[in-house]
C-alpha cells in the first residue's frame, strides 16, 4: 500500500533527495490526518529511524526530518511512545 511505499522510500532509498521527499510526505500526511501516525509506526518508521540514529554519513536535512516525524508520530499516537523510546534509547546507550 501507499504508506508502506513511503516508509520504504524514506528509510531505504539510495537517493538523499528521495528520502527527504518521502519524509516530508510522511510528515504532512501525519500532520493532516493523525490516524496515519499509527500506520507509519506499524510499517516500521520508528524502528527504521532508530536504526540510523547514529549514522554519521546521513544528510543533516534527513536527520532533521527524521526527528520531526518521530516527534509528530509520538505526539499524535501516544501508544507509539514506548516503541520510540525503545528504538531511540537503545541506540543512544550503544554510543
Amino acid at each position: 500500500d501507499g504508506m508502506r511505499l513511503l516508509v520504504n522510500l524514506a528509510l531505504e532509498s539510495d537517493s538523499n533527495h528521495t528520502q527527504e521527499a518521502a519524509l516530508k510526505c510522511l510528515y504532512n500526511l501525519v500532520y493532516k490526518s493523525p490516524p496515519t501516525a499509527k500506520s507509519c509506526s506499524k510499517h516500521g518508521i520508528l524502528t527504521g529511524i532508530g536504526r540510523r540514529l547514529n549514522d554519521e554519513t546521513l544528510d543533516r536535512k534527513i536527520k532533521i526530518f527524521d526527528l520531526k516525524v518521530v516527534f509528530l508520530v509520538t505526539a499524535l499516537a501516544p501508544d507509539t511512545r514506548a516503541e520510540a523510546r525503545r528504538c531511540m534509547f537503545a541506540k543512544l546507550v550503544d554510543r
